[in-house]
């Protein structure tokens, strides 16, 4: 199974979603260790909280833009699509 992660932010007033944005698999291992996932979760099933330092070092580990202090952000696990085949 192929993990793939994505960066969500929620608005810091209403707590809606208001932005997602997949990562490069290439970076995988290097954000889970800035966002600091346990080892006994390979998977990325949490949802880890990301501070504005790590949301910085994230967006220049993946080459993305990120204003850390705009949303509350979280790493999360990004559902595989799967063919209907």
């Amino acid at each position: 199974m192929r993990i793939e992660a994505k960066i969500v932010g929620f608005d810091k007033i209403s707590e809606r979603l208001a932005f997602e944005a997949g990562l490069p698999g290439r970076v995988l291992e290097t954000v889970k260790a800035i966002a600091c996932v346990p080892e006994s979760d390979p998977d990325l099933v949490g949802s880890y909280p990301l501070d504005g330092r790590q949301v910085a070092s994230i967006a220049a580990a993946a080459q993305v833009s990120l204003d850390p202090g705009r949303f509350d952000y979280f790493l999360e696990a990004d559902e595989e699509e799967h063919d209907a085949g």
